[in-house]
């Protein structure tokens, strides 16, 4: 089986998967969907492209198995749920959902249709998070005691944010890059969670147009603390309004611990190893992607290297997933546990720091066999 796949959104990142799934040796067909015509053409300069189309309507009625979702956040949930209730398979930028409605609902399309979703989380190939999954792996964290997920900037470092409708997002509605470090390394959730903020809204973001179910949130930057599960406690940043950029996250136990900031990874067992593990990733020999980057087709190399090269391994795993009729890593089980830790922060700092219970979505159901 090859893949047949509809890109919808291709003004921000989905310009960049479309030209890299039009380079999988696995897939059939590319077709796109954007109102933005200008787009749309740029993007056919980029990728061999089979339809061109200006709405997710006229998408769904070509020739497509699966659908990838790369709008604004908040219609993340509504096209994927659209596209799978046409029998399509998905792959979605993140975040899944903005409500918990939604990601109910979206959970609920995935095990009624049957159909494989997979969210595009950039921070699950991150060098850190793979480094850290083998260490986890062989038992040399030990027992877990501590997490942290940092995700800091300042708008106007970062252009695509700089829109109407994203000035007042709440942070903590977009968490997963955050949450992910840790809940894809230990395989735990977060069963409890109190979220705190520092009000003000960075100047440049106060003056866009506002979306109404957002229109009074003044918080810009956001501290999660959460009990998991098991044990252990993490700690999540989602800051928009502060000097400083990039994401972090360390994860320590009680034999070892990784720490990693302002792109320095350092792994310490607190006695006698202390590894400056950015160094030692220079050479490709010992690097966390290397291996994994050895069983991409050769069509991708040297491409899809954004978000510290994740882009490639996120393309070929939904290509895979879906020519082999495998649950993706990054399914939608997986989302849920990412994205409900933060949606119930939000509704705790709108509490004043209320300590509220994070649903559980429970385990994959689907049937399948994971990838390997």
């Amino acid at each position: 089986m090859r893949l047949k796949i509809g890109i919808c959104g291709v003004g921000g990142m989905g310009r960049g998967f479309a030209h890299l799934f039009g380079l999988h040796p696995d897939v059939d067909t590319l077709a796109l969907a954007d109102p933005d015509v200008e787009a749309l053409q740029e993007t056919r300069r980029d990728a061999d492209v089979l339809h061109a189309v200006e709405s997710m309507d006229q998408l769904l009625e070509l020739d497509v198995d699966s659908i990838g979702v790369y709008t604004p956040p908040w219609t993340h949930a509504e096209l994927a749920i659209r596209a799978l209730n046409a029998g399509k398979n998905v792959i979605s930028a993140c975040p899944a959902a903005v409500t918990m409605d939604e990601m109910r609902d979206l959970l609920e399309a995935v095990e009624r249709t049957g159909r494989i979703y997979m969210l595009c989380e950039t921070s699950y190939y991150y060098p850190a998070a793979m480094f850290a999954r083998q260490a986890w792996a062989e038992g040399r964290f030990g027992d877990f005691v501590y997490g942290e997920g940092e995700y800091y900037y300042r708008p106007n470092a970062y252009p695509f944010w700089m829109r109407d409708d994203y000035g007042n997002m709440p942070p903590m509605l977009y968490p997963t890059h955050s949450i992910t470090f840790v809940t894809s390394v230990t395989g735990k959730r977060y069963e409890r969670v109190t979220c705190v903020g520092t009000p003000g809204l960075h100047p440049d973001t106060a003056a866009l147009r506002r979306r109404p179910e957002w229109l009074n949130n003044e918080f810009s930057n956001m501290t999660m603390l959460g009990r998991m599960s098991g044990g252990g406690v993490c700690r999540i940043n989602e800051m928009r309004n502060v000097g400083c950029k990039g994401e972090h996250g360390s994860l320590l136990g009680t034999k070892g611990s990784i720490r990693q900031h302002n792109d320095r990874a350092v792994w310490s067992n607190g006695l006698d190893e202390e590894i400056d593990l950015t160094t030692l990733w220079k050479d490709p020999a010992s690097h966390p992607q290397t291996r994994a980057a050895a069983s991409l087709p050769a069509s991708l190399e040297g491409h899809g290297m954004g978000h510290w090269g994740s882009h490639r391994f996120l393309v070929d795993e939904f290509v895979r997933a879906v020519t082999n009729n495998r649950r993706p890593h990054n399914h939608v089980w997986a989302a849920a546990a990412t994205c409900a830790p933060g949606l119930v922060a939000w509704e705790s700092l709108k509490q004043d720091g209320a300590w509220l219970d994070v649903p559980d979505f429970g385990n994959p159901s689907d049937g399948r066999d994971p990838l390997d």
